[in-house]
């Protein structure tokens, strides 16, 4: 995920609010948990599977 402020974060994305204005991320490499708002104006992109992954 990239930031409006130009940092990266990569982890799963633990929970969505409802009204989807908020949204938490277990961040990767166990630098804990994270809320990303949507001021952050984020670019979330999914990364690929492989199918022995499925």
């Amino acid at each position: 995920m990239l930031l409006r402020d130009g940092r990266i974060i990569s982890g799963q994305i633990d929970m969505i609010a409802v009204d989807r204005s908020v949204f938490w991320v277990i961040q990767s490499a166990g630098r804990g948990r994270v809320m990303i708002c949507s001021s952050d104006r984020p670019v979330v992109v999914r990364a690929a599977t492989s199918d022995s992954a499925r």
